[in-house]
């Protein structure tokens, strides 16, 4: 990013979450501990700073790390009535509740989150929410998921278009729901056609990539073709080791 350093508090935060999304995590955590240390008198940008660590410390597995992080930016939104915000951090934080186990929490705050952005309209947004209930209830009532990921998929056509990472991963996640219904033909077509889609956002060595080719290898576990499941995870595993090294 060319002239980061000369660029404002909230073009510093933009250029870090590209950098996140491109899984160049200490070059975004560089970017990120900038900000933070010079936006003490913009509370909308150092909270949007804070956001966007915990989303870092979240995809580093760093689950309670994570969760401080939102928090603190939900607080500092709520203080300035800044709801969207508010809306976007509650929903993380439901997320992350579901990383650490407890559902419940979990739910509360996606919810929360989902009614908020149906009172301000926020259509992208509520596609978020449908996605993330999906997700939470897809280990108890695969059903009740393929619901709400249908719901998401919808929001995000008619909102993002079909070309948009957020519809590629409600199309991962329909997907999963198919594999574990056992449909496991239709579950590696999606898979493959989300690969494809995946690879043409972000390049064929980002980390979602290796996450779609182990759900396509375990597909091809359960159909007793040991083969083609074996060639999915080594790619999976190698792209894992790529992007976050033997320890992760």
């Amino acid at each position: 990013f060319y002239g980061v350093s000369q660029a404002t508090l909230e073009q510093k935060n933009e250029a870090a979450l590209a950098l996140l999304h491109q899984a160049k995590f200490e070059e975004a955590k560089t970017l990120l501990n900038e900000v933070l240390d010079t936006s003490k008198n913009d509370s909308k940008a150092y909270a949007n700073a804070k956001y966007i660590s915990g989303e870092l410390l979240l995809m580093l597995g760093s689950y309670s790390e994570a969760l401080q992080s939102f928090n603190e930016a939900k607080n500092i939104n709520q203080l300035a009535g800044r709801k969207s915000l508010v809306a976007q951090n509650l929903s993380e934080i439901g997320i992350t509740y579901w990383k650490l186990g407890n559902r419940e929490s979990a739910l509360d705050y996606l919810e929360l989150s989902e009614t908020i952005r149906k009172e301000l309209g926020l259509e992208k947004e509520l596609g978020d929410s449908y996605n993330n209930i999906g997700l939470i209830w897809s280990e108890e009532n695969l059903d009740k998921s393929l619901e709400y990921y249908t719901l998401a998929n919808d929001q995000y056509r008619k909102s993002l278009g079909e070309k948009h990472p957020n519809y590629i991963i409600t199309d991962i996640n329909i997907a999963i729901n198919m594999r574990n219904k056992g449909m496991l033909w239709e579950a590696i077509k999606r898979f493959e056609n989300t690969y494809g889609n995946w690879s043409k956002v972000y390049g064929e060595n980002h980390p979602k990539l290796a996450f779609i080719n182990a759900n396509m290898g375990q597909c091809y576990f359960l159909q007793e073709d040991y083969h083609a499941a074996i060639i999915c995870l080594q790619h999976a595993i190698t792209a894992y080791k790529s992007n976050y090294g033997n320890q992760h």
